[in-house]
């Protein structure tokens, strides 16, 4: 039987649409992709959320600070067809600020990354102007034309989409 390539799936997923991505001007700087578009790869690849792939034994803690809730981590497990492993994340906890939707979507961002997922944008390759002009120019041969009486959708600026 033939080996399997490590690196089928890294391939087919490692490079990101400049259009998918927005410039983020904490920590530092840096370029973030869509969490949504991730998920819509991911689910063209393995067909929904929660069906062959996505979260599982979901760890919620609080962490906190005298009586007052300071933090908020999720540990999970992430599954997809190839495998499954354990991954986890933390916030600052800000009271109705959808902690639990953004650490669930800074999971599954985190562990389609270390799949492959947009890794171009995580091994630094988006700060190098010639390798993003090279990305606008072959996604924007790969999308087709718009016609006449459709127009595009915009973007969404929610910031949480993108973490």
């Amino acid at each position: 039987m033939p080996e399997k390539n490590s690196m089928e799936l890294w391939n087919q997923v490692c490079e990101t649409d400049p259009a998918l991505t927005k410039r983020v001007d904490t920590r530092g700087g840096f370029t973030s992709v869509c969490a949504q578009a991730q998920v819509k790869r991911a689910t063209e690849l393995w067909g929904p959320y929660g069906d062959k792939w996505g979260t599982r034994a979901l760890h919620w803690n609080c962490l906190v600070s005298g009586e007052v809730i300071v933090g908020v981590s999720l540990t999970t497990d992430f599954y997809y067809p190839g495998g499954e492993f354990p991954i986890a994340s933390d916030m600052t906890y800000k009271p109705s600020d959808d902690t639990h939707k953004k650490l669930l979507t800074d999971v599954t961002t985190k562990a389609l990354s270390k799949l492959g997922f947009n890794s171009d944008l995580f091994e630094g390759k988006f700060d190098d102007n010639k390798y993003v002009a090279d990305m606008k120019e072959k996604y924007r041969k790969e999308v087709e034309p718009v016609s006449e009486t459709t127009a595009p959708i915009p973007p969404t600026d929610s910031e949480e989409d993108f973490f």
